[in-house]
């Protein structure tokens, strides 16, 4: 199928563009097995390798930009020392061969003729309205973000640490609706997951060990795969109380996430997709070391679907409110001067 010949209105803005993968047929088009992809039936991340081992239908896009759901029908396989990895500047990254075709400002080129910090390559930044249908108590995700964020999931029992009190008597009411009992430390900022009378660990540390987290480093820590296929009120409030913790609102309109887990920020920008956000996401360094990575929200209609889709809980929620206040005097500032 040829190309569209019309021309489209030139874009700048590199968030505005989606990654398109073309090129002949069974010529050099390989990717790594372990790259994602999006489940059309549970809307959970896949890779390639999964999706050839189960013939599952994913999402892909086609000439028009347009995403649509595809079958499986065959793929080939090459050795993984041809593969190379292409970072962009939003953080996002791919591992193809050298011959793999992208698009780019000046049409299509391999991955061997681009030239690096000149040429800009087009990128998937919207997964907009892609939900799945799990629904899952909101007691356990909100327990499961907060203990993500800044849980410790070592030993027999389950630490979760925050100074703000709101905060804190949320995990303390949703943990206990599990049948768990929290002890707060004389302090005031640490709650301890204590296990129940009748059994040998709490409930809650058996979800954690369900969901492949337990013991896990904050750096180790991801997003169990189950998150993807939420409902859209479901991920909301995830991803609400995991910024509660991990997330910040400056005063004047930057939206931000960080985690020492780097694969964690690459989940939360994907997930952020989902509304429609688009994000960059940079590593961190401590020491001249790589330390994690930051998620950065700054245009302004990324930052009002955050405030008004997702949002922060407790004291970060006035500083959310603050923003959308700025933006709407500003945007009615504008309008009178013209």
């Amino acid at each position: 199928m040829p190309l569209p010949k019309a021309k489209t209105k030139p874009k700048t803005d590199i968030g505005q563009f989606s990654m398109l993968i073309y090129g002949p047929s069974k010529f050099g088009k390989c990717l790594a097995g372990s790259s994602w992809l999006v489940d059309t039936v549970t809307k959970r991340i896949v890779t390639i390798k999964e999706v050839i081992e189960e013939k599952k239908t994913v999402y892909s896009l086609n000439h028009a930009g347009n995403i649509i759901s595809v079958n499986f029908t065959n793929f080939a396989e090459n050795p993984p020392e041809q593969l190379y990895l292409l970072k962009t500047q939003t953080g996002r990254h791919i591992e193809v061969t050298e011959e793999h075709p992208l698009l780019t400002e000046n049409g299509w080129k391999r991955l061997k003729d681009l030239n690096v910090d000149e040429d800009r390559v087009c990128v998937v930044v919207d997964y907009c309205n892609v939900f799945g249908s799990t629904h899952t108590e909101d007691a356990r995700l909100k327990v499961l973000a907060y203990l993500i964020a800044d849980g410790n999931l070592n030993g027999t029992s389950i630490t979760f640490t925050k100074h703000e009190d709101v905060v804190r008597d949320d995990f303390i009411a949703s943990a206990e609706e599990s049948g768990d009992i929290c002890i707060e430390y004389a302090d005031n900022t640490a709650v301890r997951v204590k296990k129940s009378s009748t059994k040998g660990r709490s409930n809650l540390k058996d979800y954690i060990i369900e969901q492949g987290l337990d013991n896990k480093l904050a750096k180790d820590k991801f997003i169990p795969n189950f998150v993807f296929g939420l409902e859209k009120a479901k991920l909301s409030l995830f991803l609400n109380r995991l910024f509660t913790c991990d997330g910040s609102a400056e005063a004047w309109g930057r939206i931000s996430y960080s985690s020492t887990s780097i694969h964690m920020v690459e989940q939360v920008q994907h997930l952020l997709s989902r509304f429609g956000i688009n994000c960059l996401v940079r590593d961190r360094y401590l020491n001249d070391k790589l330390y994690g990575a930051e998620l950065l929200i700054s245009q302004r209609d990324d930052v009002i679907k955050y405030c008004t889709e997702i949002g922060m809980f407790g004291e970060k929620n006035n500083r959310i409110q603050e923003i959308l206040i700025k933006i709407q005097d500003k945007e009615a500032k504008h309008t009178q001067i013209r």
